[in-house]
């Protein structure tokens, strides 16, 4: 039997325009996603946060071949122009957020390999 190869991602929260960017993982098991920091054996590093970052982890797990991994990113939405008037009247607590996602397979020696190229 082969031995796993290492995977190793990055999780981060970072500020930017309007708000904080936020990048997670999961995997697939067993037809559920959860997280990988929840992966049995998985090793988690906080990072030093550096300037304009609130938090960074690294996280290093073995996974089969094949493991399907998603990578999500969470930014807010820009804001529009409006005026001062129109600034102050609106509520602005829990504004949009633009969510995107990317899968990826485990390949040999670790690499992940995107899946659903656009």
């Amino acid at each position: 039997m082969s031995e796993r190869p290492l995977v190793e991602v990055l999780e981060s929260e970072t500020i930017v325009a309007g708000g904080t960017q936020k990048i997670t993982w999961k995997l697939l098991k067993e037809r559920v996603w959860i997280s990988v920091s929840d992966t049995p054996g998985a090793v988690v590093e906080t990072l030093d946060a550096g300037p304009g970052t609130v938090w960074e982890r690294r996280i290093e797990m073995r996974l089969e071949l094949g493991t399907e991994l998603e990578r999500t990113v969470s930014r807010p939405i820009p804001p529009r122009r409006q005026s001062a008037l129109d600034y102050l009247e609106k509520d602005t607590r829990g504004s949009g957020r633009r969510v995107s996602r990317a899968r990826y397979r485990v390949t040999a020696r670790g690499r992940l390999e995107r899946i659903d190229r656009p």
